[in-house]
């Protein structure tokens, strides 16, 4: 009978195709079926300027691919009320949808909750389950 691997732990870089999202840090980052989902974050737009930007966009990563694919366009042309630019949140998976949670704008705390549903044809459908901004608990309830 085998044992543990005595491997030690090792890095290994991505090459993946595709358009990766700008750099950023405070990002929510969440694994979704054969994809692995980046939501938000915050970054600086340019190197001149350094202004301070704060992103609402979602890119997943294709596992089976290898690929960097955008979903933003389908949300932003979607009918449904979208989440504000954020960084330092929470992006969970439950059941079959994501729930995110609270975040930083750039000048506030923010105590909202969202459902993002990513089918498999790569389309997104954000929904408030809680909408506020502040420092208390979030208003509404939801399920995915």
């Amino acid at each position: 009978r085998p044992g543990p691997s005595k491997a030690p732990p090792r890095w290994t870089r991505l090459q993946l195709r595709g358009v990766a999202p700008s750099p950023r840090a405070g990002h929510a980052f969440t694994s979704h079926g054969s994809r692995v989902v980046l939501h938000g974050g915050h970054g600086d737009d340019g190197w001149i300027s350094k202004r301070s930007v704060y992103y609402d966009d979602v890119t997943v990563i294709d596992r089976e691919t290898g690929r960097w694919r955008k979903l933003s366009a389908s949300l932003e042309s979607s009918s449904t009320e979208t989440p504000a630019p954020r960084a330092f949140h929470t992006l969970t998976k439950v059941n079959d949808a994501l729930l995110m949670l609270g975040g930083f704008d750039g000048e506030r705390a923010m105590n909202d909750a969202w459902w993002l549903h990513i089918g498999e044809e790569d389309d997104a459908k954000g929904s408030p389950g809680g909408v506020g901004t502040g420092t208390g608990t979030g208003t509404g309830t939801g399920t995915p």
